[in-house]
């Protein structure tokens, strides 16, 4: 298990990581954290992130890492195969466009 959410934590990582800024630089243990700094700029905060996802029938992460990151979104990937991943991801990335293209949504 530990094996597989190293894996998993750093393929989200390597997926995500030009939409949204990574906490740290290097590799995962065992889980993630993304900074929705990217996403602030444009108006939309790290909770925005976390209701849209919602709306696409997924668990919303952690959005609240005061002392760490600001803005964050932090995943639980421990368990997931890789289709679940790139579903995942996949939102992600759209709730990332959509920042861009229609904020107010």
């Amino acid at each position: 298990m530990s094996r597989e959410a190293i894996l998993n934590a750093n393929y989200l990582k390597a997926r995500l990581r030009e939409a949204y800024a990574p906490s740290h630089e290097g590799y995962c243990m065992h889980e993630f954290v993304l900074s929705a700094s990217k996403q602030k700029a444009r108006g939309v905060r790290a909770l925005d992130i976390a209701k849209r996802i919602l709306d696409f029938g997924m668990h919303a992460p952690t959005t609240y890492f005061p002392l760490i990151v600001r803005g964050a979104d932090g995943g639980a990937d421990r368990d997931r195969d890789e289709a679940s991943l790139d579903a995942y991801a996949d939102v992600l990335l759209q709730i990332d466009r959509e920042t861009r293209e229609n904020p107010e949504r």
